[in-house]
């Protein structure tokens, strides 16, 4: 995110904030749904006011999500593109943006958000023990995103690991790392909670071994060559992050691996911005997770006995590593 200085520049950040706004009334409305659905249309097809339709379409327009052909709109390429991927239709993604109305009252009695029934809407790391569709659906959208991320990370773990290596993938939800892993000739075991493991079922067969449970509480197996933390620790406190952290050193073998990977902040906490704003998605959604410094991440690392790796950086991410 750039900085503001002067008033051009927080004119551009008022704009990004119209154009979201339109896209979430649209995606509100089943108009993105609707016009995916033909090729191209009036807009008076459309359910809505006509002035209003029209006012939104030409800023959906200018934004590279619609296209005018003479009377007739429709989705440009990118847009059906994003369209098919979830992300002009996605409930969860799309209702971030309503939240973030709340941010007053976070403010006064910190998180997370509440829903319209006044209740918080705290998740486990994703999960809502109460919304196993909400969950589901949310798992399947990290699933697509997280290709490339899933085949650099198990890259970088089959460079300093030997072949055949036992991996664990705790909280691996989707399974997409542990596939990843297993891809490259490696035994894989995603352990997650219940949910998690069907999703990673549905989605990998018996490609995967999988344990159910809570990582902070049951038995994690082992002894691994390899255990792997992928995008958790923010979703927890740093209590809790420690505790989990001694608990994985249980479970390697000796000379094994603990590699966790998310995004870190600086020494600072300022930079880089994704992690900076990333953060508040914890505070919205959470009940105390945040983003951590890699000072932070290896000194749990020390606390627990294990010797500290130089950290690998790649795309907005960071493995921090630790050999028993």
């Amino acid at each position: 995110m750039n900085q503001i200085r002067n008033q051009s520049d927080l004119d551009r950040l008022f704009q990004s904030v119209r154009l979201m706004s339109v896209i979430v009334g649209w995606a509100s409305q089943g108009l993105f749904e609707a016009m995916m659905e033909a090729e191209s249309m009036a807009l008076q097809e459309l359910p809505g006011d006509d002035r209003a339709l029209r006012v939104t379409a030409r800023i959906l327009a200018n934004a590279g999500l619609l296209v005018r052909r003479g009377d007739e709109w429709a989705l440009s390429p990118s847009g059906a593109n994003l369209y098919d991927e979830g992300l002009l239709s996605d409930d969860h993604s799309l209702s971030v943006f309503q939240d973030l109305t709340q941010i007053s009252d976070l403010l006064t009695d910190g998180g997370p958000v509440r829903d319209e029934d006044g209740e918080k809407q705290s998740s486990r790391i994703g999960v809502y023990p109460d919304d196993p569709e909400r969950s589901r659906e949310f798992l399947k959208v990290l699933h697509r995103r997280s290709e490339s991320s899933a085949k650099e990370t198990a890259r970088w773990i089959d460079k300093i690991v030997g072949p055949n290596s036992r991996v664990l993938d705790l909280g691996g939800g989707h399974g997409r790392y542990g596939y990843e892993l297993v891809e490259l000739g490696h035994q894989a075991t995603v352990f997650d909670f219940p949910l998690g493991v069907e999703v990673a079922r549905e989605l990998h067969g018996d490609t995967l071994e999988c344990i159910e449970g809570d990582f902070l509480v049951d038995d994690l197996g082992g002894p691994y060559d390899v255990v792997l933390a992928s995008n958790i620790i923010h979703g927890l406190s740093e209590k809790e992050n420690q505790t989990l952290v001694v608990r994985i050193a249980d479970a390697l073998a000796p000379g094994g691996l603990l590699v966790i990977k998310d995004m870190f902040l600086d020494e600072f906490g300022l930079w880089p911005p994704g992690a900076v704003y990333f953060s508040m998605l914890m505070l919205m959604y959470t009940d105390e997770g945040d983003c951590y410094s890699l000072d932070t991440a290896q000194e749990w690392f020390r606390r627990a006995g294990l010797d500290v790796l130089d950290p690998v950086v790649f795309d907005g991410f960071a493995l921090v590593i630790g050999q028993k």
